[in-house]
């Protein structure tokens, strides 16, 4: 046991990953106490051979073909069209477009990543602090982990044996009082900056951007209420959400195919 916790102590150390230390420290402890290696080996198969964990993937691929379809430019757009005549405005886009996206993608850092290279460029051109703008979305990313479906509460539920339904009953009205408490903020650090509002938007040009973003406001409605309402079938909700996604482009016009062989490498980048 000592040695183990040594070895464990000593790969931290000089580098090696978590999980990996982990690992090589379980393995020692396994051999010294005299059982076989390939105990490990099963014992590990055993942990990752879930279908719960093939959400994880599928829910990171499913928002990597939104991005790159230009669905969230589309609801960047809208949301700021709406949102974004007001003194501090486009701040406040910022959170709620992130908590939209937060109910798609269900990775904090997948979230952060996409909607950062959307509005931190935006917030930058229109006179906002750099650190401001990176500082707000790096925060607001952090929604994904508490608005459903949160990557971390799939994996908390099949290590725990809980229902993940309920847990993302249970992490949704926590996730949107989070998202109003950042939008206040965000609200009053935008007055504080004085930056100059966008112009006022006329009520057709409103009515087109949320006509342009139709498919993107319907993604949560359809995978969460298809969840909760079990209109899909369970062994398919893994992959239900990539489903919607891929068929974006044929639901209103101006959407290009966000399915490509870059796509596929999104959930290799961003495991969670």
């Amino acid at each position: 046991m000592i040695a183990s916790v040594g070895i464990l102590g000593m790969a931290l150390v000089i580098g090696v990953p978590v999980a990996f230390s982990l690992a090589v420290a379980a393995l020692i402890y396994m051999v010294m106490a005299g059982e076989y290696p390939s105990t490990f080996s099963a014992g590990l198969f055993g942990a990752l051979n879930s279908s719960t964990l093939l959400a994880i993937p599928f829910f990171i691929l499913a928002a990597e073909i939104l991005n790159r379809s230009g669905g969230i430019s589309r609801l960047v757009s809208m949301v700021d069209a709406w949102l974004g005549h007001n003194k501090g405005g486009l701040p406040v886009v910022a959170v709620v477009a992130t908590a939209f996206f937060s109910a798609i993608s269900g990775s904090s850092v997948a979230t952060a990543a996409a909607i950062g290279s959307v509005l931190i460029p935006e917030m930058v051109v229109r006179g906002y602090d750099k650190r401001l703008a990176v500082g707000l979305v790096a925060t607001a990313g952090g929604l994904g982990i508490l608005i459903p479906p949160s990557i971390p509460v799939i994996i908390y539920g099949m290590v725990t044996e809980t229902s993940i339904g309920e847990l993302f009953a249970a992490t949704l009205l926590p996730g949107l009082l989070l998202a109003t408490v950042l939008a206040a903020v965000a609200y009053v650090l935008g007055r504080r900056s004085g930056i100059d509002p966008a112009p006022r938007q006329p009520m057709s040009v409103r009515l087109h951007r949320v006509w342009q973003a139709a498919g993107v406001l319907m993604l949560p409605v359809l995978i969460l209420g298809g969840y909760f309402r079990g209109y899909s079938p369970r062994p398919k909700r893994r992959r239900w959400p990539v489903s919607m996604h891929s068929g974006l482009p044929s639901f209103s016009t101006g959407f290009r195919s966000g399915i490509s062989p870059g796509s596929f490498r999104g959930p290799q980048r961003l495991p969670g």
